[in-house]
């Protein structure tokens, strides 16, 4: 398949997806729930659905969100920060400490000085005491390795959660923490 076919079939998936949608919409807007299924739509098109645009997206919202204290803004920064830490949290079957983890390093890369992060993200000091950054550590390892193996922004939460259950995981993660250096600690521990 040439380059301008691959597009047009391309095209075609979109224009057949995006038809399947507006029917949704007008049967739901039939039975006066458009609004309901319009969020719904919008949600899961602006939500990622693989490990590191979602955690990039993340990163990004809560640097955004905790930067924005008076702007006009903030109230839409915070919904779409809380938004996306609802979908970290569903990508990782409820396991915050990722979700946490990756709002601590926003304020972290901030230079907010770590009381402040601690009151933005008080996960944090739990995270810190009882090791849980080693989940963050392990969750980007075992996303490293998916894409390895299915390229690029293919670790989607199927292939992330049988990577991260997976035959070897526990020698893998064993691995992964025996080789880590002072340094890569303090990078995983926010210190």
């Amino acid at each position: 398949m040439g380059i301008r076919n691959w597009f047009s079939s391309f095209d075609d998936r979109i224009d057949r997806e995006a038809k399947e949608e507006a029917e949704k919409i007008v049967q739901a807007a039939k039975r006066g729930r458009a609004q309901k299924v319009i969020n719904r739509i919008l949600d899961s098109t602006l939500t990622p659905n693989d490990f590191k645009s979602l955690s990039g997206a993340l990163y990004d919202s809560a640097g955004a969100a905790f930067l924005a204290f008076d702007s006009p803004s903030r109230k839409s920064l915070w919904r779409d920060f809380e938004r996306l830490q609802k979908a970290c949290d569903a990508f990782h079957n409820g396991n915050f400490w990722v979700r946490s983890w990756i709002s601590a390093k926003a304020a972290h890369d901030a230079s907010f000085p770590d009381e402040v992060i601690l009151e933005l993200v008080p996960e944090l000091q739990y995270i810190r005491e009882e090791n849980k950054w080693v989940h963050a550590a392990f969750a980007y390892h075992v996303c490293n390795k998916v894409e390895a193996r299915h390229g690029p922004g293919s670790c989607n939460k199927e292939l992330f959660l049988a990577g991260r259950d997976g035959e070897g995981s526990r020698e893998s993660f064993n691995k992964l923490f025996e080789n880590l250096t002072p340094a890569d600690m303090a990078h995983w521990k926010l210190e």
